[in-house]
């Protein structure tokens, strides 16, 4: 069974799955020491005046398992300035009250 959401304390690999294009869903604040972050895939959507906005069989689901086995294994390649933006808006999330 495929994950579709994950819920983490660890704010890199959060920001890793935000940097890939996946959504912050939602922040438990409730043990200051321990936020968890829930992260849910961001599906692809396309836009179109002439054209129905998911066309059946276009997309593919996004697997989160797969990527939490990458950053496990140390094999997530993710980019380094899609990165750094999404360490800042954790951080923001983190120190927003």
């Amino acid at each position: 069974m495929m994950k579709n959401k994950i819920t983490s304390t660890d704010i890199y690999f959060v920001s890793a799955l935000i940097a890939l294009g996946s959504k912050l869903e939602s922040v438990d604040k409730s043990d200051p020491r321990h936020m968890q972050f829930t992260v849910i895939p961001n599906e692809p959507h396309f836009q179109s005046e002439n054209l129905p906005s998911k066309p059946a069989g276009t997309y593919l689901p996004i697997d989160l398992e797969f990527y939490e086995n990458q950053w496990a294994n140390a094999e997530m390649v993710i980019n380094a300035v899609a990165f750094k933006n999404a360490i800042q808006q954790m951080k923001s999330v983190i120190h927003s009250k």
